[in-house]
């Protein structure tokens, strides 16, 4: 255990964890026009440096439970940051949506031995197996995570083109979308494994 806090990967997610602590320091304590993109500077970068830890852990085979968990609890936190600045009337039924399926995927993969990712990478219907494909990596899931952080984002500046709503806001119910059928999927494995006890515990008793 002591091994994993230190590495390559888990070093990306503190540093993105400091950005998220600037993120908000500045968010709070600053009421400069530049100090706005001082903060969404911080959280982009956050999101970047995602990308680094995700390609380290892959490249080293640094998977632990840790790493997933720190990983997939700095996501949820540069959202949520994001969501609250936006001011949108909907951001707390997001917020309350993502932090379920998040939940979820770190129950699952503290109780199993595969990530959550590669759970819907290798299960379920196919436009969830393409989103997960290749670890994320490509159209649809690229293009669902940017709007994801886009259409807050924009909120927040209070952006008036709507070039920038008109683009983002199909990415966002792609990705909304895919949240609420993990959530759903998780509750019908959940189903099936209790049915499945209860059908071995009947065999057995007779």
């Amino acid at each position: 255990m002591k091994a994993e806090l230190i590495y390559p990967c888990n070093l990306v997610g503190y540093g993105r964890l400091l950005l998220i602590v600037v993120a908000v320091s500045v968010y709070i304590s600053s009421g400069d026009p530049a100090a706005r993109w001082v903060f969404l500077g911080c959280l982009v970068a956050s999101l970047l440096l995602d990308l680094t830890d995700g390609f380290l852990a892959r490249r080293y085979g640094h998977t632990g439970t840790f790493g997933v968990l720190l990983d997939l609890a700095l996501d949820l936190v540069t959202h949520t940051i994001v969501w609250i600045a936006s001011e949108w009337r909907f951001a707390v039924l997001l917020i309350l949506l993502e932090w379920t399926a998040g939940v979820l995927s770190a129950v699952i993969s503290v109780r199993s031995d595969t990530t959550w990712k590669q759970r819907f990478n290798t299960r379920g219907w196919a436009p969830i197996r393409y989103y997960f494909r290749r670890h994320q990596r490509n159209l649809l899931s690229a293009y669902s995570n940017i709007a994801h952080f886009l259409f807050p984002a924009a909120l927040f500046l209070s952006l008036s083109n709507t070039w920038i709503y008109i683009l983002t806001v199909p990415g966002l119910i792609v990705y909304e979308t895919v949240t609420v059928v993990m959530i759903l999927m998780y509750i019908s494995e959940r189903k099936r494994g209790i049915a499945s006890s209860e059908l071995e515990s009947e065999l057995g008793d007779m």
